[in-house]
């Protein structure tokens, strides 16, 4: 099966495997050239580039690397796959084609279509050895086919589609010419963030400008990326003439899905979709490591009162070109997938309806695995069917502990003593009579898994354990169980609650003290045994070279609950370089402690060209800004400013020299007005106007970081730079600066004076100039 885009005008490069028009020069759209190079060297240079290939995800060390590369990505697909193997699929927005690898792989006839020119290259590499999959480099609103698909993908796509679709309603006008590319019968898949999921109200950043908070406030323009709830997204698709979509939760979110859960998930009686997304938590890579409440414990409040799908963080919507509204298994309550591991280890758990009944299915997501399920030490157990069990984990119990102040290490011994004793229960029950009360003693193999997130406390009061999924082919210390039961614990990432206990233990020792007062006692030498086993049985799961495990952790400290970093306000006015600034002309954004890309979209009423004066924050503060740029209103980056050369800064805001790897340049704001006027080359400075945007990337930097980075004697120094700020008076605050001020920051500073009078000069020779105190 074949697609006709000679006909249409398209001719194939031989050179990069990509369909394009003669002239086609592609969309702004990147990750940056350093980033998208990189990816592309490691997918050009990979000799396995299918979906879970160990030596792509060896290549793994960042964000974008983790999102081009994983294949955990395509688990947002995975539900659906009966509708894919060889039907006509379009892909809108192939990325670099961590998707698209996995549509080829599922046996779709694919065509993925990419406006970028460079990914599309890699999206192509990616597919190099799948004849089935053709990719095209072209803009969708261009897109000239008259071609009917079975399946249309846009996998977080629709919330860029004022970019690239005109209007006044983009995302109905995108999903208006999706259903005319659609057959009869054929189905729409689309992945979106939810505009106000719930942890974007516990402070995560919004996905596309990094600033929380401003989804849920609704500060979206007309000219950037849009998310919606569901219920206004529910309606685009009905203006689409889409009658019946089918909405999915996938936790944590849709980038990385473990968990989908259906509208008859939520809805079933006998079904907990509220374990699912307990479970998911700690497994977000954006998730930020403080938030205003504890996710894990704020989402069976949620699903309990029926505003589980409302709040999801991302949907899945599936919707039919015609009546039914189908497409999709009308008995599937969720799907739990593994796809961290070895290929032949993982794995799809599917939970059914069966009338009042929920039925529990498994099977694994390689032919290969029943062929390679076992090593000298472990073997892998799949269960094709288990029952279903009601009630909570018992490692929910654990989360509740921590995150109550005044927790001690002598209760999380009486926590470790009740799992003891409902673990020796359940070995009980089936025939293993073990006496769980020393470290040295033997425990059967099979109950490897047997760690309370695997133990369900039933309604009825009994205790049972679920998925225990790996054994061990000889029996293991208790010392060992309770080891794996500690580190599962800990790095299911909760944040505890900070105590007197909590700052001085590192994990060894809160493992060894904790084991302790529950009456194991546990030695040096056996931590550092158990360790080294863990670390062996994770390489044999999960491919990876035994080294890597728990490298540091031992001496890391537990993950401490902080408060909420505090927000600021920063600020960009706009103004005629015949006018100067007012404070009529602004706009004002929130910020968290970062770090943050925060963008600065310059009004439809504003003047043109405009000059832009940035107040980075409207209190003192140390922050350190990566990069402040301008993007004309097609989102093309017209302008890079060299923080050192470009800016100039008011008396109130010291810039420093960065140390070698820092991410940016350090600034100090000495009062709440700091200001910096960037200047912009003179052919980009008389374009700037409405519909452009100023980009900057900002992150506060604490005390102690500035004591690490230059000494604890800045850091005194601005101590008492702030005591005196709060009333110790001017004459006090001059002596300070006198007597405080480092040799290096008058250095410094001479420096900075030397590039103002250079810019200044540059700006006046243009008629501008920098009044600190216009617009205040």
């Amino acid at each position: 099966m074949s697609f006709s885009l000679e006909r249409l005008g398209y001719q194939f490069d031989a050179a990069t495997r990509v369909w394009r028009r003669p002239g086609y020069e592609g969309i702004a759209y990147s990750d940056g050239d350093a980033v998208e190079e990189r990816i592309g060297d490691i997918v050009s240079a990979a000799a396995d580039v299918s979906l879970h290939s160990p030596e792509l995800a060896a290549r793994i060390t960042d964000w974008p690397s983790l999102y081009h590369l994983s294949g955990g990505r395509a688990n947002v697909l995975r539900p659906f796959e009966g509708r894919l193997a060889s039907r006509r699929v379009l892909e809108i927005g192939a990325g670099c084609g961590a998707i698209s690898r996995y549509l080829g792989e599922a046996g779709a006839q694919l065509l993925a279509l990419e406006g970028s020119q460079r990914r599309a290259a890699i999206a192509a590499s990616r597919s190099r050895d799948l004849a089935n999959v053709t990719v095209v480099a072209e803009r969708f609103d261009d897109f000239a086919t008259d071609e009917l698909f079975d399946v249309v993908t846009l996998i977080g796509v629709l919330e860029y589609a004022s970019l690239f679709t005109s209007g006044s309603r983009p995302a109905v006008a995108m999903l208006e010419r999706v259903q005319r590319l659609l057959a009869p019968g054929g189905v729409v898949i689309v992945a979106i963030e939810n505009q106000v999921g719930l942890k974007y109200f516990a402070g995560a950043p919004e996905d596309h400008v990094g600033v929380p908070m401003f989804g849920i406030e609704d500060r979206y323009d007309d000219i950037g990326p849009r998310t919606f709830g569901k219920t206004e997204l529910a309606s685009v698709f009905q203006q689409a003439s889409f009658a019946e979509p089918r909405f999915f939760a996938p936790f944590p979110d849709y980038k990385f899905p473990v968990a989908v859960v259906s509208e008859l998930g939520f809805a079933h009686p006998a079904f907990q979709p509220s374990a699912l997304a307990i479970q998911t938590v700690h497994q977000d890579p954006q998730l930020p490591p403080n938030l205003s409440f504890i996710l894990q414990r704020a989402w069976p409040t949620m699903i309990r009162n029926g505003l589980g799908m409302d709040v999801a963080n991302s949907f899945i919507v599936v919707a039919e070109r015609g009546e039914s509204g189908s497409g999709v298994q009308h008995d599937v309550l969720a799907h739990y997938y593994n796809t961290t591991r070895r290929t032949p280890f993982c794995k799809e758990v599917l939970f059914r309806a069966d009338g009042a009944q929920v039925i529990v299915e498994s099977r694994a997501l390689s032919p290969a695995s029943q062929a390679s399920h076992r090593s000298g030490r472990y073997r892998f157990v799949l269960d094709a069917r288990d029952a279903y069990a009601t009630g909570r984990l018992l490692a929910d119990d654990f989360v509740e502990l921590i995150s109550q102040d005044g927790w001690t290490v002598a209760k999380i011994g009486a926590f470790l003593r009740r799992y003891l004793t409902i673990a020796e229960r359940l070995m009980r029950e089936h025939g293993h009579d073990c006496a769980l009360d020393s470290a040295r003693a033997s425990v059967p193999g099979r109950y490897l898994d047997l760690i309370p997130q695997n133990i369900v406390l039933r309604d009825d009061g009994h205790a049972q354990a679920i998925d225990l999924e790996w054994q061990a082919e000889d029996s293991i210390e208790l010392g060992f169980l309770m080891f794996r039961a500690v580190l599962s614990l800990i790095n299911r990432n909760f944040s505890f609650s900070p105590n007197s206990d909590a700052a001085l233990l590192d994990r060894k020792q809160f493992f060894i003290r904790s084991a302790r007062a529950a009456g194991i006692v546990i030695g040096n030498e056996d931590f550092d045994r158990y360790a080294t086993e863990e670390s062996e049985f994770q390489s044999f799961a999960t491919g990876r070279d035994a080294a890597v495990f728990l490298a540091d952790w031992a001496e890391d400290g537990l993950p401490l609950a902080a408060a909420a970093p505090a927000r600021f306000t920063a600020t960009v006015y706009h103004g005629h370089p015949d006018a100067g600034f007012a404070d009529g002309r602004t706009v004002a954004l929130q910020v968290s402690g970062g770090p943050e890309n925060v963008r600065f979209p310059i009004p439809r009423d504003a003047s043109s060209p405009s000059m832009l004066r940035l107040d980075p924050s409207d209190r003192p503060a140390w922050y350190e800004i990566s990069a402040i740029e301008l993007f004309d209103e097609g989102g093309i980056r017209r302008w890079c400013c060299a923080l050192r050369d470009d800016l100039v800064l008011s008396p109130s805001i010291i810039a420093l020299h960065s140390a070698p790897g820092d991410a940016g340049l350090l600034f100090y704001a000495t009062d709440n007005d700091p200001q910096m006027l960037p200047v912009p080359p003179a052919d980009i400075a008389s374009q700037v106007g409405p519909g452009w945007v100023l980009e900057m990337g900002i992150r506060i930097v604490d005390t102690p970081e500035i004591a690490r980075r230059f000494g604890d004697s800045i850091a005194h120094w601005a101590a008492e730079a702030e005591q005196a700020r709060a009333g110790v008076g001017a004459a006090a605050a001059r002596q300070l600066e006198s007597e405080r001020t480092l040799r290096d920051l008058r250095e410094q500073l001479a420096a900075s004076r030397q590039r103002v009078d250079a810019l200044e000069a540059r700006l006046a020779a243009r008629g501008i100039a920098l009044d600190e105190d216009e617009g205040k």
